[in-house]
């Protein structure tokens, strides 16, 4: 139905938005079992419904998308080609039609594989990739070298935390920064 349900004969309701086509079909024959005996069942999918989603803001290739129903936030990411390099990849906005806003932050899947924030796309969804916030390049003997984005409670140490830690062959009781200001000031600070 409309809400991503399959009735049922006999009474009953499966939610099948969110799950594969093998993972319905259990919880469809699990249903089942309770009013049938020795039942045997195959789903097939007919037609895969798409839904309207609207990439926004500082996404690559922003704009109205068709996506398949079963799309989440991430797929929708991917589709939009992600952040241009003025967009954040720590604070995209997921606005539901409803006006609920739900912020993430990608680096919890980039650097951690974390899969929290993957939920299923809604109709009329907007994604809304904001500029990024202050960055911090991080260099030298470090396992993974990059610029970061820090939120503006994160410090020195979650960007080398970021950057995978000091190498073996470097001194982490040595840090070097460098403050640069485009045309106002630069300033070297051993920490």
């Amino acid at each position: 139905d409309e809400r991503g349900a399959v009735v049922l004969p006999q009474g009953g309701r499966v939610v099948a938005r969110g799950q594969t086509l093998a993972q319905l079909e259990a919880n469809v024959k699990k249903e089942l079992s309770r009013k049938f005996r020795d039942l045997s069942l195959v789903l097939t999918m007919k037609e895969l419904r798409t839904i309207s989603v609207v990439g926004a803001g500082e996404a690559y290739a922003p704009g109205t998308y068709q996506v398949p129903a079963v799309a989440t936030l991430f797929n929708m990411l991917y589709a939009c080609g992600g952040p241009r390099d003025t967009g954040t990849l720590r604070a995209i906005q997921l606005r539901r039609a409803g006006g609920q806003t739900r912020r993430f932050d990608f680096y919890d899947f980039l650097l951690r594989g974390s899969t929290k924030d993957d939920v299923p796309l809604q109709p009329g969804d907007v994604l809304y990739i904001p500029q990024h916030g202050p960055r911090v390049a991080v260099r030298g003997e470090v396992f993974r070298p990059a610029i970061f984005e820090l939120l503006n409670t994160e410090r020195l140490h979650d960007a080398i935390r970021y950057a995978g830690g000091a190498k073996p062959t470097g001194v982490a009781q040595r840090v070097s920064i460098e403050s640069k200001q485009p045309g106002v000031s630069r300033k070297m600070i051993d920490a």
